[in-house]
């Protein structure tokens, strides 16, 4: 019984490594693989660009409150 039950088994193993190696070398594969990187990376750009526009938003409103601080200095 346990015999059977392995020699089953063994006869499947390779059938379906088989399919695996299709899959994994076909071209599909390499096109989606490619265009989930590709937006990773997008996703990546995109997220690097919010912060730094944040990042200079907060840079102008600190030139703008020491520009308005040398007015009113200048004023005195």
């Amino acid at each position: 019984m346990f015999s059977r039950i392995v020699q089953q088994q063994r006869q499947r193993l390779p059938q379906t490594a088989q399919q695996m190696r299709s899959y994994a070398t076909s071209d599909g594969f390499k096109e989606r693989e490619q265009g989930e990187e590709a937006k990773y990376v997008h996703q990546q750009e995109q997220a690097k660009l919010k912060e730094l526009r944040e990042k200079e938003q907060q840079q102008q409103q600190e030139l703008a409150k020491t520009q308005a601080e040398i007015n009113k200095a200048e004023k005195k």
